[in-house]
């Protein structure tokens, strides 16, 4: 009977990961043959003393599946006392048989084909019935005439390393719920700083609007209590001193006196028609009753009421051809307050002597009107709040005329209604003009 000494070169080729063969040089000894007995066990205890100090899985199995070789790794996992119980035996001893089953298929395939299974992580069961995760290589073993008679295995316990995948997976979970979480947290962040920048404006816009009604207020009151009774008091003083002493009056005073009275009365009826009309704007009570206007008549119109009053000055007043075939589509009301009131001011602003002028030019969609006059002119910081409330601005005339403020603030808003534009371009002793648009009526 032949005894099998097994001279065992374990050489792989390249890395577990890149692929490895193992080869089984078996060489038959004889019985007899003590020297060579002895250096065959000297071989076989130090392959063993080498295998059972690695903290790896090894072991070999014959073409069966069945233990042949393996090192104490393998026996304390399985909680057997030593390697010498895993010996001949298959997995099916050890294991479950659905994890057997697998083992085996996955060691058939590797010897019918030759090719290695590379980190492949299998469940296991330990020495005290918990599962394990074993990371496995299984090569094949190759005798000299290259046929594959069993199998290596290699493993390492991963049981740690799939913990911490799985926290890891878990925590990355987690993060992502956080992280949206945090971006569900910055949008509503965005949203309400962008409410906030619109609450912001809003309470800008309502600051401006307190602003303009607290000035309007004052506005009123001030009309009430200084602009209309400067003209009710000379009504009353200069119709006391006729009554009381018209026999001792001259003819020349008694005429200026009447001339003051009337110029007085004249005042406070624009005065109070001015405040009539800025009431109900400001209430919204005006109405507003557009309709289709012949430049030519809207203009001689209310030119006809100044004629008086550029005498009285020594005016002259110039009007530029206006074509008769020229219609704008305005509330007529509110035009003849705007230009009443920029020739009321033209004339107040304007020395005796000077020059007053009204022109319109056809801006193709809308009709161009410029009221111009060589009078006292306005500076830069004044025509900036020339048709605001926030800042007085009004002024006594070249001869001491009274002014509230409120003319221009008509005609804007009174332009404003009429889908036009008003402004002014002027400069300190050089006059003004004052421009403002009307839509025009094309056929």
């Amino acid at each position: 009977m032949e005894l099998i000494s097994i001279d065992i070169l374990l050489f792989f080729l390249g890395t577990i990961s890149g692929g490895a063969c193992v080869v089984l040089f078996m060489t038959l000894k004889k019985k007899g043959k003590r020297t060579k007995h002895i250096s065959l066990y000297n071989r076989e205890d130090q392959l063993n003393i080498f295998l059972n100090s690695l903290s790896d899985f090894i072991y070999i199995k014959d073409k069966e599946s069945r233990f042949i070789v393996a090192n104490k790794k393998n026996a304390q996992v399985l909680g057997l006392k030593s390697t010498e119980n895993l010996i001949g035996k298959t997995d099916l001893a050890f294991f479950p048989l659905d994890l057997a089953q697998k083992y085996y298929k996955d060691e058939q395939r590797v010897i019918k084909t030759g090719i290695p299974l590379l980190n492949e992580v299998e469940m296991c069961i330990n020495e005290v019935g918990d599962r394990t995760y074993i990371s496995t290589s299984k090569f094949p073993i190759v005798n000299s005439k290259k046929q594959v008679i069993g199998i290596v295995g290699v493993g390492k316990d991963v049981s740690k390393l799939i913990e911490y995948e799985d926290k890891l997976l878990k925590y990355n979970e987690e993060l992502k719920v956080i992280n949206k979480e945090l971006l569900e947290n910055q949008e509503r962040i965005n949203e309400q700083a962008e409410e906030m920048m619109v609450q912001s404006d809003e309470l800008k816009i309502a600051n401006e609007q307190l602003t303009e009604l607290v000035y309007t207020r004052d506005k009123f009151f001030s009309i009430i209590a200084h602009d209309l009774k400067n003209p009710v008091n000379l009504l009353r003083g200069y119709s006391e001193l006729l009554i009381d002493r018209y026999g001792q009056i001259s003819d020349d005073k008694r005429q200026n006196y009447i001339k003051l009275i009337n110029g007085a009365t004249i005042q406070l009826i624009n005065l109070l028609e001015n405040l009539l009309h800025w009431s109900r704007m400001q209430t919204g009570n005006i109405s507003f009753q557009p309709q289709k206007i012949r430049i030519s008549s809207l203009l001689s119109e209310n030119l006809a009421l100044f004629t008086e009053h550029f005498r009285n000055k020594s005016i002259t007043f110039n009007c530029g051809t206006i074509n008769d075939d020229l219609v704008v589509y305005c509330d007529k009301n509110m035009i003849d307050l705007v230009i009443r009131n920029l020739i009321t001011n033209a004339i107040k602003y304007t020395k005796r002597e000077g020059n007053i002028s009204i022109s319109c030019v056809d801006k193709g969609k809308e009709i161009e009107f410029c009221i111009a006059d060589d009078g006292i002119g306005i500076d830069e910081g004044m025509q900036k709040n020339l048709f605001g409330l926030v800042k007085n601005i009004s002024r006594y005339g070249t001869e001491g005329e009274a002014g509230t403020g409120l003319g221009l603030i008509l005609c804007r808003d009174f332009i404003t209604k009429n889908n036009g534009s008003i402004w002014c371009v002027s400069q300190p002793d050089e006059g003004s003009k004052f421009y403002f648009t009307i839509p025009k009526v094309i056929d």
